[in-house]
């Protein structure tokens, strides 16, 4: 007899009920809130992360036939036209670079603030004793 185990990975989430098991021969599905009239275009690379869900809580009715979508005119993008050059303010560049001009306005005004604090005390001291 062969047999076939499952591991499934709920990272914390509550235990699984699973009351059925049916396996047949359609490796990807994808349930999703598309628009009828409307063109989409699906980006399929090995090198995307795998996502996590929890999908005990996402609301979704799994008992619902959903209409099928077929796919069509697929065609092979390459990395180099797929890659839309960046601006200047969308690099990490541009955020280190605010980064440290924010930290050094916030150094100042606590530096100026720390000699104004100063000041205040020793006129404070002055007039105590005078």
């Amino acid at each position: 007899m062969k047999s076939l185990t499952i591991v499934i990975d709920n990272q914390g989430n509550p235990e699984l009920e699973i009351k059925k098991v049916s396996l047949i021969q359609n490796p990807i599905s994808i349930l999703a809130d598309l628009k009828s009239n409307e063109s989409y275009t699906f980006k399929i690379d090995q090198k995307f992360p795998v996502p996590t869900y929890d999908l005990a809580q996402s609301g979704i009715n799994f008992n619902r036939n959903y209409p099928i979508v077929t796919f069509s005119d697929l065609e092979l993008i390459h990395n180099n036209e797929s890659i839309a050059a960046k601006s200047f303010w969308q690099t990490s560049l541009f955020m280190w670079i605010c980064i440290v001009l924010a930290v050094f306005r916030i150094g100042y005004f606590a530096l100026t603030m720390i000699k104004d604090m100063n000041k205040e005390t020793k006129f404070y001291f002055s007039t105590l004793f005078v």
